[in-house]
């Protein structure tokens, strides 16, 4: 038998028995890279292309647990091959909420190896693109990992790798990208209750971007259009007291409408009311210059006028007094 043949039946098993088990072709992939054999591990990984992300994406939610020991295998899968078509072809059918603490030194490697683009890339694909939360399975776990995983990501990143403070620049970028659309989604709905409940679940991530953005460990790489979300952002986390909190309640209750709705509405009339003009301090040679025509003041006849000012004042308040209607008149 031709030496292909056997090559080609081999990869061909290869991906049967891959199909079945993602977790032992990732480990052969890395085997086979770690053993010199990068080329062949390269040509194994070109034979998943057609059926892998079907075979990752098909965990079920009992499986979800390993799924996290299979994004790991993937990682160094991915870095072994040294090939990045390969390496995003690998990773792609993962979600973000995959990518932990655990994590950071692996992903820092491959962004290194790769390149900002590439990271790029794999990162949205990993937020789910365009596509809707209920396409990608993100919905109800994504705010849970943004709160819990987003800051140390960005901190390990950052610290560990030279590549890694764009990767966790890209990573803050889209969690805030996310975070923002689930905010207009929660404000643009009808239902008072809805959009209260949805605000509030988005509390905690919102402040972990809001943490991530401001711990300053992305301090060089922020520029102005970020600084200016990130003071976007801060609007919507200000705190009230227990009294404003009652306060808003109540007007909230006596007018039908949501507590959201009634804070915006206080805000917008704030906001868009006149500013009044500012007094500005002006040097007394300029007044100088203003009053210079004027005839000199006698301080002795200015003096004399508040006296006879004061001294009708005086009779006035006399003459009121003396005059006020007795009680039961």
């Amino acid at each position: 038998m031709a030496a292909y043949q056997v090559v080609s039946e081999a990869l061909t098993n290869t991906a049967k028995h891959a199909h079945a088990s993602p977790a032992w072709a990732l480990d052969e992939l890395a085997a086979v890279a770690s053993a010199g054999d990068v080329s062949g591990a390269r040509a194994a990984a070109a034979t998943l292309a057609p059926f892998w992300d079907s075979a990752v994406r098909a965990r079920t939610l009992e499986e979800r647990g390993r799924i996290s020991g299979l994004f790991g295998k993937a990682l160094r899968a991915a870095n072994a091959v040294t090939d990045a078509a390969a390496a995003a072809m690998l990773l792609r059918p993962f979600r973000v909420e995959n990518l932990t603490g655990a994590y950071v030194d692996s992903f820092g490697k491959i962004v290194s190896s790769y390149g900002q683009q590439w990271t790029a890339e794999l990162l949205r694909t990993w937020f789910g693109g365009d596509q809707p939360a209920w396409a990608y399975g993100g919905g109800q776990e994504r705010p849970q990992w943004v709160a819990d995983w987003l800051p140390g990501l960005c901190a390990g990143l950052h610290a560990a790798h030279s590549a890694g403070t764009v990767a966790a620049q890209q990573l803050l970028d889209l969690a805030w990208e996310w975070t923002g659309k689930d905010i207009r989604t929660g404000l643009a709905s009808s239902s008072p209750s809805y959009r209260d409940k949805k605000l509030s679940d988005l509390g905690e991530p919102l402040a972990s971007v809001l943490t991530a953005a401001g711990a300053g460990m992305l301090g060089p790489a922020l520029g102005s259009a970020d600084t200016t979300r990130y003071h976007m952002a801060v609007a919507m986390t200000l705190r009230l007291s227990d009294e404003q909190t009652e306060a808003l309640r109540r007007k909230a209750e006596a007018e039908h409408r949501s507590m959201q709705q009634v804070a915006l509405a206080a805000i917008d009339a704030y906001v868009h009311q006149a500013t009044p003009a500012r007094r500005q301090s002006v040097p007394v040679t300029e007044l100088m210059t203003v009053f210079q025509d004027l005839p000199p003041m006698s301080v002795e006849a200015f003096r004399a006028d508040q006296d006879r000012y004061a001294d009708a004042e005086a009779y006035f308040d006399a003459y009121e007094r003396i005059h006020e209607p007795e009680d039961g008149e």
